[in-house]
């Protein structure tokens, strides 16, 4: 571009070098690319008596005929990006739980390629759960560290192994995941809050972290020096170099369901076909325990305090065969609760007790634990 203006007898041209003619090849979201240079040159020409005189060129530092040294700047560093949290809700995790993701997004909004450091972080009881649920954080999460995505946007701790950001061109998005370990101890519904910081570094060189930035706020302007502003909105405070989001994890383990049914299997006039629960009778109690929750249960024990008015029948499926149980309804599996010997498959009066460290029963979520055994109505 060049502007002509004629005052009486004198022209002054100015005009834009290539450098800042090409200024529109470098836009983006947070303007022209840092570093770019911006050159411009007035023309002066004149005469003197009616005769033309050779034109002057401007200098930064003023000029004489035949000098030829523009005005010149650079763009600076404008250091903008965003951190965001991309769940919507606490993720789940299990009690020892590893490499549970919390997934994050972070946008350079600045005008300059660079990297980022990533630091997450437990933070303090009480603090709220970040989507409004009632139970504030009363956990802190193990392992914590923060992957960047290898670019598919799926979580694999294989390939996703990065841990810092390397080279965020301008306008450029990039995942962020933060894996945890979930706590070794706690219940059903415990939540751990954690967060995300994002602290910009130096860029321009692949494959090494970058190292820190400092905002030019406090030094005079210097045109032919990159420097830097840092225009960040949320964080730790503004225009401070860091972003920050949060996320969270709430504790799920086993949830277990117990259901006990009875079946009359005979009685002494019907026998088998639809007996009736009469004195002589016989009757089956089963016991079922349904994991509905994302943890195996280990270790279950079922115990019955069976009712004063009907008789244990040993022996019910079969020789030492006292108890039958299954999980899911496999292979039947049975023990001696009457052989005197005081075993995790034990009667102990009228209290039965199936389970423990010699007979481990073990419900893995989804799965059903069933224990049956068989009493006698009196017949007298």
């Amino acid at each position: 571009m060049k502007t002509v203006i004629q005052r009486g007898g004198l022209f002054l041209r100015l005009g834009m070098t290539a450098a800042a003619l090409l200024l529109g090849q470098h836009a983006f979201a947070a303007g022209t690319t840092a570093g770019t240079v911006v050159s411009n040159q007035a023309t002066v020409a004149y005469a003197v008596a009616g005769n033309g005189q050779t034109p002057i060129l401007s200098t930064a530092a003023g000029s004489a005929p035949g000098t030829f040294d523009p005005t010149t700047f650079v763009v600076d560093n404008r250091v903008d990006f965003s951190l965001v949290t991309v769940d919507t809700a606490l993720q789940t995790t299990g009690l020892g739980q590893a490499n549970v993701p919390t997934r994050f997004t972070l946008t350079n909004e600045g005008n300059l390629v660079q990297d980022f450091r990533l630091d997450p972080a437990n933070l303090p009881d009480t603090t709220a759960d970040p989507f409004g649920g009632a139970q504030d954080d009363n956990i802190d999460m193990a392992a914590l560290t923060a992957y960047v995505d290898d670019g598919d946007g799926v979580w694999e701790p294989a390939s996703d192994v990065a841990t810092y950001v390397d080279e965020l061109a301008p306008d450029a998005s990039v995942t962020i995941w933060v894996a945890a370990t979930g706590p070794a101890a706690g219940i059903t519904g415990d939540v751990a809050v954690v967060d995300l910081d994002a602290t910009v570094r130096e860029g321009g060189v692949a494959n090494a972290e970058g190292g820190p930035v400092t905002d030019d706020i406090g030094v005079a302007d210097d045109p032919d020096t990159v420097q830097v502003v840092f225009a960040d909105g949320a964080g730790p405070g503004p225009g401070d170099g860091v972003e920050t989001a949060l996320s969270g994890y709430q504790v799920a383990t086993a949830a277990l369901e117990v259901r006990k049914d009875v079946t009359v299997i005979s009685d002494p006039f019907n026998g088998t076909t639809n007996p009736k629960a009469i004195p002589g009778a016989i009757v089956e109690f089963s016991v079922q325990v349904t994991n509905n929750g994302t943890q195996a249960a280990t270790g279950v024990v079922v115990t019955d305090a069976i009712d004063a008015l009907v008789t244990f029948l040993p022996d019910a499926y079969g020789a030492g065969q006292d108890v039958r149980y299954d999980i899911d309804g496999g292979a039947d599996q049975f023990c001696d609760a009457t052989d005197g010997t005081a075993t995790d498959c034990d009667l102990a009066g009228t209290s039965l007790t199936v389970g423990g460290s010699t007979l481990s029963l073990d419900v893995n979520p989804s799965e059903t634990l069933t224990v049956s055994f068989r009493v006698e109505i009196p017949a007298s």
